[in-house]
């Protein structure tokens, strides 16, 4: 769920725009993380999006309302569950 944070206005018609929600995996021990080896990347896109962790197993639960999840170099195989 977007939290009220993650709104926006336009200012062309007043309404309010939910900003786009973008989550790094960083449950596979990735080589980047947003702190580490992503930190410009994750500053430029903390302007226009939603920026958020997934430090467990992937499911679509988690993944909820994501515009974009990105998988910066992952280490560890992924589960059978998280790729069905």
């Amino acid at each position: 769920m977007l939290s009220d944070a993650s709104l926006i206005a336009d200012s062309g018609t007043g309404q309010q725009l939910t900003m786009p929600t973008i989550l790094f995996d960083i449950s596979k021990n990735e080589a980047l993380t947003p702190s580490n080896g992503l930190k410009s990347l994750t500053r430029k896109l903390r302007n226009s999006a939603k920026i958020g962790l997934v430090k467990e197993d992937i499911s679509l639960e988690k993944l909820g309302d994501a515009s974009c999840l990105i998988f910066a170099a992952p280490c560890s195989k992924f589960t059978m569950a998280e790729v069905w």
